[in-house]
This record gives structure tokens, sequence and C-alpha cells, in this order.
């Protein structure tokens, strides 16, 4: 399961709920891509509360890594780049290393 922003935060929020489902219909594995650790950091803290900014930060960076070191997500499956919230999905579609390394992820599962 995963997400984009809004995406990444929905399926962060639905993927903490199915810790209570059968083990079948919980996800094996999480693809977050522009997240942060609470909807409350973009709210209070992100662009979504400030129109203006000198660059975007829709996604408070800082909540995104708190809740990668509180995961422990290893380093080899952390990608972090100098982009911008509106900008980091274009440089997707030239570097695809994050999504083959979900897809390798996804794949050891199975």
């Amino acid at each position: 399961m995963g997400g984009n922003s809004l995406g990444a935060l929905i399926s962060q929020l639905l993927s903490g709920q199915a810790r209570n489902w059968p083990a079948q219909l919980r996800p094996d594995a999480l693809l977050l891509i522009m997240h942060c650790a609470k909807i409350e950091d973009a709210l209070i803290h992100g662009s979504i509360a400030r129109l203006f900014g000198a660059r975007d930060v829709a996604t408070p960076f800082a909540s995104g890594l708190e809740l990668l070191d509180r995961w422990q997500v290893p380093a080899g499956n952390r990608f972090i780049w100098p982009q911008g919230h509106f900008s980091l999905p274009i440089a997707l579609t030239r570097n695809d290393a994050p999504l083959r390394r979900f897809r390798r992820v996804v794949e050891t599962l199975s």
C-alpha cells in the first residue's frame, strides 16, 4: 500500500488501523512519498497553513524524518532528495530508484 502526499498520509492512517484486521488483509509493506508523521503537521506547520513561502513545505520534512527514525526504517529504504513538494514527483520520472526498491521489498514478501 502506498501513496504520495495526502495519499501517503491516508495510507499511513489506514495501515495503523489495519493492525486490528485479519492478517491476510493487512498491508505487507508501505510506500510513503512526501509524508509527515501526523496530518496535523501538514495542517499546522505545512504550506497548507501558510499559503506563501520561499519553498514548499506542504508536508514538513523533519516530521517525516522523525517517523522514519521512530519506525527504524533502514538507510537503504530511505530516499531523501533536494526537491520541493511539487517537484519530487517529477524527479521520480527521472529516477525511479525508490519505486524499484519498493518492488524488491514486496517481491521478497511472497
